[in-house]
């Protein structure tokens, strides 16, 4: 056992480093670039010349969706507008393209995408009469590498935090893709901390919860989740709560979740775990500004090996499970299991018929329209898709053909 936690510890180290060797930069070094964001800077406009205002698309839009496409580093972003999820396949032809590897933030209303290097930079997208997705403004954070999550609250407000250099969470309003604040970070920071990244948001009664992960040479300094309590009235920390029965709240939101808001209110929270600590699942109650002392799901336990991504549908909970507990970056190939967990009873089984993907970036799933099947993204070397699994039967098929990666599915608003 100490072999192998040895290695785990290893296989985290070096994906973190190859995540953060961009940067130059000290998270929340004071003494480099500390820059603000402008409080009302004019969006960046783009038009694309090319378009041919007599091209519509030919289906009935209901998403949006980004697929990557391309070997790091030279990786495109494909965003575009797609009809009913029905058998099919879906290419890049009629997709908007952004450089670099890329991720959907929307509410239905408003639809961002950010991209990983430097500078941090936030898309804002709108859907033309066309059917086209369209570059209407940018959000530029100096000093750091991508944003790593955003939490949309209403047509004005909303939140993200960016990493990878310096860590900072804006308010920024969706509408106009333009910053209007920031919150004090000051009482986060710890000392002998190297890093931060602050990953997975959820917004509930003015308040914002957001994970943290404190890095030393490019690994969790303690075997804890951390969740930052801030109060969105006064833009301030109120406290950081934190658990010891998990760790290493990693899950961003976007195509890697890791919280949850139920609608009793209740908030869940996944760690992915570390060496020392099993992947797992905290519950903050509705209210309350604490982890709930009496649960915990020991969701490594439950599938045998250490998780990723974490999403509640409907009445239903899936993630993914590692089959190689040595390989959780995936750099010998697809190691990702979706299961169907039970919140509940704290059980979890596999769902037979999907294939090993690499989830260890990306496990997009959604609901499907009928609400009778979850949709999930698969990636392998042979193929990119999305499968239905059939709530009652538990039945699997693959419904759509990809171009590229799936790292965004959102349902476009009525």
């Amino acid at each position: 056992m100490k072999q192998k936690n040895m290695l785990l510890g290893m296989k985290w180290k070096v994906w973190l480093v190859n995540l953060l060797i961009l940067s130059s930069i000290s998270a929340c070094d004071k003494d480099k670039d500390e820059v603000s964001p402008d409080p009302d800077p004019e969006p960046i406009v783009k038009k694309d010349d090319d378009h041919d205002d007599d091209h519509d698309h030919e289906h009935e839009i209901e998403y949006v969706m980004t697929t990557v496409g391309g070997a790091w580093p030279d990786q495109t972003t494909y965003i575009q507008t797609v009809g009913h999820l029905e058998n099919g396949s879906i290419d890049n032809s009629e997709a908007t393209e952004l450089a670099s590897s890329g991720q959907l933030w929307s509410n239905g209303d408003y639809f961002y995408v950010s991209r990983f290097g430097a500078p941090a930079t936030l898309y804002k997208y709108t859907i033309d009469d066309h059917g086209v997705m369209e570059e209407a403004g940018e959000i530029i954070i100096p000093g750091a590498n991508t944003f790593s999550s955003v939490e949309f609250i209403s047509d004005t407000e909303a939140y993200a935090s960016v990493g990878g250099g310096l860590a900072r969470v804006i308010k920024f309003d969706p509408s106009t893709a333009r910053v209007t604040g920031e919150i004090d970070l000051s009482p986060v920071l710890r000392d002998g901390v190297e890093n931060y990244f602050f990953l997975g948001m959820k917004a509930r009664d003015k308040k914002l919860f957001m994970g943290i992960d404190y890095q030393v040479s490019y690994q969790s300094k303690w075997d804890s989740a951390y969740v930052a309590v801030i109060d969105l009235e006064t833009a301030s920390v109120e406290k950081v709560i934190s658990d010891g029965r998990t760790a290493m709240i990693f899950g961003a939101g976007g195509a890697i979740n890791s919280f949850e808001l139920l609608e009793n209110g209740d908030i869940y929270v996944m760690g992915d775990g570390t060496a020392n600590a099993h992947s797992g699942i905290l519950k903050i109650k509705q209210g309350e500004t604490e982890f709930d002392k009496d649960y915990f799901f020991d969701l490594q336990e439950a599938t045998g090996n250490p998780c990723k991504g974490f999403r509640i549908i409907g009445e239903e909970a899936f993630a993914m499970a590692a089959n190689d507990p040595n390989d959780l970056w995936e750099f010998s190939g697809p190691n990702f299991n979706y299961y169907h967990v039970d919140l509940t009873d704290k059980s979890a089984h596999a769902i037979e018929g999907l294939p090993t993907s690499y989830g260890s970036n990306t496990s997009v799933m959604i609901q499907s329209e009928d609400q009778k099947s979850v949709l999930f993204a698969i990636s392998t070397n042979d193929e990119d898709g999305i499968y239905s699994y059939d709530l009652a039967t538990e039945e699997v098929a693959k419904i759509i053909t990809l171009d590229g990666k799936l790292t965004g599915l959102e349902k476009i608003a009525e």
